[in-house]
This record gives C-alpha cells, structure tokens and sequence, in this order.
C-alpha cells in the first residue's frame, strides 16, 4: 500500500521469449498485454509465441541435450 492507503501498482514490465538462451520476439512479431485482475490496469506487455517459435525452442532444446547428454555431476 502507498502512504495514502490506496494500493500500489505493479510494475509494468515487458518480455520476449527465452529461447536457446537469448530473449527474442516473437516470430510474427505479436504480442499482448496483459491486465492486473486487481485493478484492470495493463501490468506487462509479453511476445506472443506461434508454431514458428515452439519450433524454434524444440530445435534449441534438442541441442542443448545433445550437448549436455553426457555430462555427469
């Protein structure tokens, strides 16, 4: 809460996808807000992930098995 009682506002923050290790929009470029259910105010605005970037991750995933597959700890 502030010092006036009303309560805080989140942050609004942004985010692209993680994908392979580095944060990159989306494929086709869209994206989306999103809303506080608090208060209706828009709280982040995030890359809207499609086919294009699930293959992407899937392709970045098989990698980084195969590259770390033998590793042992």
């Amino acid at each position: 809460m502030n010092d006036d009682g009303a309560a805080a506002q989140p942050a609004f923050t942004q985010h692209d996808l993680l994908i392979g290790g580095r944060w990159q929009g989306a494929a086709g470029g869209q994206r989306y807000r999103v809303a506080s259910p608090a208060t209706g105010a828009d709280i982040a605005d995030l890359a809207a992930a499609e086919r294009a970037d699930v293959d992407r991750a899937v392709v970045a995933g098989q990698a980084a098995f195969e590259k770390h597959a033998s590793v042992t700890y």
